[in-house]
C-alpha cells in the first residue's frame, strides 16, 4: 500500500473516497431467528453500529421485525462498505455502481439473509424472492461532484487488484 509522503503525493492522489453514513436494515418474520440476525448485522457492521429492533405489522398484517444498524461516521460507514468483501466489491466493479447509485446521492445494496446468517456476503440476484439485508450508504460528494464517479471510485480503491 502506497502511503504519501509530501504534500505534492497528497495533491496528486486527491482526497481519499469516502461515505457519510451506512444504514443496514433488515425486515424479519414473527418466526425467524432475531439473534442471528442480529449477530449477523453484528459482523456485517465490524461491531460499530447499535442493532435497533422495532416491532410492526407487515403488508398483510402479520407481526414483523424491523432491524436497524446505522452509522453517521465516516470512517465506520467506509469500513461497513468495505466488509461486503472482495467478491462484492469485484461484482460491483464488473457490473457499474451507476444503477445502484439514487439522486440522493446514495448507493444500495442487496444481500442475502440467509448468507449473511452463514458468515458470508453475497449480492441478491435481481427478481430473487429470498429475504434480503438492505444496505444505504450515503456517498461523500459536494457540488461539482459526480456522485456515480465518486461512487466508481470507492469501489475502485476498495476492490482487489
Amino acid at each position: 500500500m502506497f502511503f504519501p509522503t509530501s504534500l505534492q503525493d497528497i495533491v496528486t492522489l486527491g482526497p481519499s473516497v469516502g461515505l457519510l453514513s451506512a444504514t443496514w436494515r433488515v425486515h424479519a418474520s414473527g418466526v425467524d431467528d432475531l439473534e442471528m440476525i442480529e449477530s449477523g448485522l453484528h459482523w456485517l457492521t465490524g461491531e460499530c453500529c447499535e442493532v435497533t429492533w422495532t416491532r410492526e405489522k407487515s403488508f398483510h398484517g402479520s407481526p414483523q421485525h424491523v432491524a436497524v444498524a446505522r452509522t453517521e461516521k465516516k470512517r465506520e460507514a467506509r469500513s461497513c462498505f468495505r466488509r461486503l468483501g472482495a467478491d462484492v466489491m469485484a461484482q460491483l466493479y464488473e457490473e457499474g455502481i451507476k444503477k445502484r447509485v439514487d439522486d440522493e446521492k446514495n448507493i444500495h445494496v442487496r444481500i442475502s439473509l440467509s448468507e449473511l446468517c452463514r458468515g458470508r456476503v453475497k449480492l441478491i440476484e435481481p427478481g430473487s424472492r429470498g429475504s434480503t439485508v438492505k444496505g444505504t450508504f450515503k456517498i461523500e460528494a459536494y457540488p461539482g461532484d459526480d456522485p456515480i464517479d465518486v461512487a466508481s471510485r470507492l469501489v475502485n480503491e476498495l476492490s482487489p487488484e
